[in-house]
């Protein structure tokens, strides 16, 4: 093979001159990121969009959450908090929170905005703040109906209004009998098969979800699991409900310093005669059931069906109800260790 010294000289030159401008673009793309980082451009855009041109640069901005994080997404929605902002002719992220009915026009001042809408808090760039923390994917609840899985990180499902459809997602996961393979509890294993349990599994996104209810094998080829397909064929409301209480299941529970409440898992081991004593096992003083599981089975699980008279007192009693001892496994699936 011949060599033409000339020619290859001036190929190496031109790699290298061309890696030298790469690498000088590269080196400069970084320095100016440096100096001007998409938080700094966001608030310049903002000055400029909403006239506040004459007003410095904020800087960063922080919220200390009572999980103990930092939410700093309002560095960049900025108008989160300005009621009179249009909402048609403001971009997306300088435009204002809408009022929640449920939550309080002001409660993302207290609790910050990932403890609804997730992704991770202490991100100032645009695709790391908004995707599931650690995964490249958009968080699921950024979206709605997908926010109301944020709600177990104070709530148990159901207990607050605006939860219809993580409550009802909670019911569907009992009606088709997840639980036989799915426990929820740290010490337990499924009774027919094992799967894991999806309280210790990473977060998925919504699309994955989905994939493992319809063709389980897509994500896991080894999987023994039914295809729900058929049952959601024509229920694509329930199959969301369903995908939004899964996602809940892989989010903590924020501690008691936010919600303020006694450990509402107590109550499921709380002997019924606490409760229910006296004249036909009635409840004594202001009393009324939240669960949504007790309450459609008010019939079934009435206390005057066996105790037509009265009821043992609670140190009289030395067990629950066994008919309560049987539905309490369920109880899981709401009622974690907290």
């Amino acid at each position: 093979m011949d060599l033409d010294l000339k020619t290859d000289a001036k190929r190496i030159y031109l790699a290298f001159l061309f890696s030298g401008v790469f690498f000088l673009a590269t080196l400069g793309l970084v320095f100016y990121q440096g100096l001007y980082p998409s938080w700094i451009r966001w608030q310049q855009s903002y000055q400029t969009s909403m006239a506040d041109i004459n007003q410095p640069i904020p800087g960063i901005k922080k919220i200390n959450l009572c999980s103990g994080e930092i939410d700093r997404c309002t560095t960049c929605h900025l108008g989160i908090h300005r009621r009179y902002t249009s909402q048609i002719e403001a971009p997306g992220v300088f435009r204002s929170h809408p009022d929640n009915p449920y939550t309080g026009s002001r409660a993302h001042q207290k609790r910050g905005c990932t403890a609804c809408h997730g992704g991770s808090g202490r991100a100032l760039v645009r695709h790391h703040a908004h995707a599931i923390e650690g995964q490249p994917s958009r968080d699921p609840l950024m979206d709605v109906p997908y926010t109301q899985a944020g709600c177990v990180h104070c709530h148990l499902p159901g207990q607050q209004p605006g939860q219809q459809r993580l409550a009802r997602g909670a019911l569907i996961f009992l009606r088709l009998g997840c639980l036989m393979c799915h426990p929820l509890k740290d010490d337990g294993l499924g009774g027919f098969d094992y799967g894991p349990n999806l309280r210790q599994t990473p977060r998925k996104s919504v699309a994955y979800l989905e994939n493992s209810l319809i063709d389980p094998t897509a994500n896991f080829s080894k999987s023994t699991m039914p295809s729900f397909a058929a049952t959601f064929s024509h229920q694509k409301e329930s199959l969301t409900d369903l995908i939004i209480f899964l996602i809940s299941l892989s989010l903590d529970p924020y501690p008691s310093a936010c919600t303020q409440k006694n450990n509402p898992a107590i109550a499921v081991d709380t002997i019924c005669t606490s409760c229910h004593a006296g004249s036909s096992g009635k409840a004594s003083g202001r009393f009324q059931h939240r669960c949504l599981y007790l309450i459609q089975r008010s019939l079934e699980l009435k206390c005057s069906r066996c105790h037509e008279d009265s009821m043992p007192s609670p140190n009289q009693a030395k067990s629950s109800c066994p008919l309560v001892e049987r539905h309490k496994p369920n109880c899981q699936v709401c009622h974690q260790s907290r």
